[in-house]
């Protein structure tokens, strides 16, 4: 994308969800302060506007990022956390899973999540039909949980890279068993820990933006 913006803190609409900036400030991006920061274990969630009105907004390409992309956060420390894309989805508002899209993937992982509108634009209520979700782990946070532990990401689906929801078993049975058995013992209970510690953090509820529209005015054309 080649984008380069501002972060601010937002918590939750009335509707439960992650509260995007507002539309005077379609150039800024969202973070939703009630989760993890980015690169802290947990999915931190990214929310920002597609367009305006009148011209293109600051995740208006957000669904062209391919898995295996690169996006860094820089965090309040001085630090860079630098997350690798997993996988691009559309969930449509209707059908909208807000534990797959809020919820870490995988315990004790850094995880981010980059969300905007996306689908059918309805010029009666001005609003999208659906939310397009990027979800990016980083990496290098999990090897220093699990240290000296292969770490296998397995993304479940029907594209490319993915494994087919029938396959997972038996994708998973031939990986090669490195670990001992004390030490599988030990990584799961530093996991588990983990799990625990992020399953008392809420998460937002329901798609950006809910009930929410853009503000009154000539629409532009949309391509």
């Amino acid at each position: 994308m080649g984008l380069r913006a501002p972060i601010e803190g937002r918590g939750l609409t009335r509707e439960g969800a992650a509260e995007p900036p507002p539309y005077d400030r379609a150039d800024t991006v969202a973070w939703y302060r009630g989760g993890p920061q980015p690169g802290s274990p947990g999915a931190a969630v990214l929310v920002g506007h597609v367009d305006t009105d009148r011209a293109p907004a600051v995740f208006y390409e957000l669904g062209g990022l391919k898995r295996g992309e690169t996006v860094s956060v820089d965090r309040a420390d001085g630090s860079t956390a630098e997350f690798t894309v997993d996988d691009v989805t559309v969930f449509g508002k209707d059908h909208f899973d807000a534990g797959r899209v809020y919820g870490p993937h995988t315990a004790g992982r850094a995880e981010l999540r980059l969300i905007t509108c996306g689908g059918d634009y309805d010029r009666a209520r001005r609003q999208y039909s659906a939310n397009v979700v990027v979800s990016a782990a980083e990496k290098k946070r999990m090897a220093r949980i699990v240290a000296d532990v292969p770490v296998h990401d397995v993304i479940v689906g029907d594209g490319e890279g993915q494994v087919p929801l029938k396959k997972v078993r038996t994708t998973l049975l031939k990986l090669p068993r490195v670990l001992p058995g004390a030490q599988v013992t030990v990584v799961n209970d530093r996991l588990r820990a983990l799990g625990d510690l992020m399953s008392n953090m809420p998460i937002p509820k329901g798609p950006m933006p809910k009930g929410m529209r853009m503000p009154k005015g000539p629409l532009r054309p949309r391509k």
